[in-house]
Parts: structure tokens; C-alpha cells; sequence
């Protein structure tokens, strides 16, 4: 094997390890966004619900001018105090959300105007035609607060819930995609592991195979040490004899 190919066999689980680490985090990423999108999208939700209830207690507010004006109840002065009351608590719980950075001074400049017309229309102990213009342009205003409304809603709607969504869309798609190379990497170290076991294997078996080789060479090294030992010595009773018979 040549040595690029032992780096690499040799390094991967690093790498692994260095990849793992980077998916984790990002995995950890995409959940922490998708969890603050969510988050955002039901507070957008919860302000639509509210914004329905303040709309409904506008028209509520001009049934009470109607029974104020036609009975005398007197009961104008509760029901806008709660309707105001409203409105500073929507405008204080969704002071960043899209459409709420008209809406509080918008709704309080045209309920100042209805509360004006209204103690006007309460004044006046005249005929019913002469309380139609007044009554005309309190039902003007009423009908401006609610498209004020109806106004914000929209920007929830197109700013806020559309865009969150279309990007919460997005990060779902990423965490797809994750899950693929994820996928992909884990069959790719599964094959990795499985070669560098092979490799470990046929490493441990060659390494067996220069054991015997080693012990057989030092067999015959040492069997033939011996022999030439042996040749000497028959070589020195020859000259040994020889040397006598002369």
C-alpha cells in the first residue's frame, strides 16, 4: 500500500470525528432557529387572535354609543376605558411584531375622535336628523380604527406568519439534506471500517507468516552453523590422521 493511501486509512477516523462534531453543531443550529421561528410564528398567531378580539371590540364599542345615545346608560365611558386598555396591552405584548408600530397611535388618535363625537351626540337633546352627521362620521372613524385593524392583521399575514414560514420551509429542507449526507458518510465510514478490519486482519496474518519465516530462519541459520562446525571438526581428524600415518 502506498503511503497516501496508508495516511488516509490511518487519519479517517479523525476525520470522522471532525465531521460528526461539524453535523452536530450545525444540527444543533438549524433546531435552535426552527424552535425560534416556531416560537415567533405562534406569538404572530396568538396577535391575529387578539387583533380579531380588538376588532370585535371596536364594532362592541359602537353598539354601547348606539344604547348610550338612544337610553341613556351612560355606559360609553367602561367600554372605551377597556377597549383603550386593550390596546396598550396588544401594543406593549407585540411591540416588534410586523404592523404594530402604527396601529397603538392610529387606533388612540381615532378613538379620541369617537369619544369626542360621542359625548358630542350625547349633548345634543335634538332630532335624530340632526345627529345624522354626527352619527355619519362616527361611524366613519369606528370604520377607520377597524381597517387600522384589519391593516395590522394583513401585515401579520404577509410580513410576518409568510416569511417565518417560507424560512422555517427552508430550514426543514436543510435539515433533509442533512439527514442525507449523514446518511451517505455513514454508509462511506461503515465501508471504511470494514476495509481498515480487512487491512488489520491481513497486518496481523503477515505478521504471523514473518514470525514462522523468522523462527525457520533462525532454525536453519543455527542447523547449519552446526554442520559447518561438524565439517571442521571431521576436516581436523583427517589431517589429525594423516599427520600420524606419516
Amino acid at each position: 500500500m502506498s503511503p497516501t493511501k496508508r495516511f488516509v486509512f490511518r487519519s479517517w477516523p479523525m476525520l470522522a470525528m471532525v465531521l460528526m462534531a461539524v453535523f452536530i453543531g450545525y444540527g444543533l443550529l438549524l433546531v435552535s432557529r426552527s424552535r425560534e421561528l416556531q416560537r415567533t410564528i405562534d406569538k404572530e398567531v396568538h396577535l391575529l387572535d387578539d387583533l380579531n378580539r380588538l376588532n370585535d371590540a371596536i364594532h362592541q364599542l359602537g353598539l354601547t354609543h348606539r344604547m348610550d345615545v338612544g337610553t341613556r346608560q351612560f355606559l360609553w365611558h367602561a367600554e372605551m376605558e377597556k377597549l383603550q386598555q386593550r390596546v396598550v396591552t396588544i401594543a406593549a405584548t407585540y411591540s416588534t411584531s410586523p404592523g404594530m408600530d402604527e396601529l397603538p397611535g392610529t387606533l388612540e388618535t381615532l378613538l379620541h375622535q369617537c369619544d369626542s363625537l360621542h359625548h358630542d351626540a350625547m349633548a345634543d337633546q335634538g332630532a335624530w336628523s340632526t345627529k345624522r352627521p354626527t352619527e355619519a362620521v362616527f361611524q366613519f372613524m369606528l370604520q377607520r380604527a377597524q381597517k387600522a385593524v384589519d391593516r395590522a392583521a394583513r401585515s401579520v399575514h404577509e410580513q410576518g406568519l409568510a416569511t417565518h414560514t417560507s424560512t422555517l420551509s427552508g430550514s426543514w429542507d436543510e435539515a433533509r439534506f442533512l439527514l442525507i449526507v449523514s446518511c451517505l458518510l455513514a454508509i462511506v465510514f461503515a465501508w471504511l471500517v470494514n476495509v481498515s478490519n480487512k487491512l488489520l486482519q491481513q497486518s496481523n496474518l503477515r505478521s504471523q507468516q514473518l514470525d514462522v519465516a523468522k523462527m525457520r530462519l533462525e532454525r536453519t541459520n543455527r542447523e547449519l552453523r552446526e554442520t559447518m562446525l561438524s565439517k571442521e571438526e571431521k576436516e581436523v581428524m583427517l589431517k589429525e590422521i594423516h599427520h600420524r600415518v606419516k
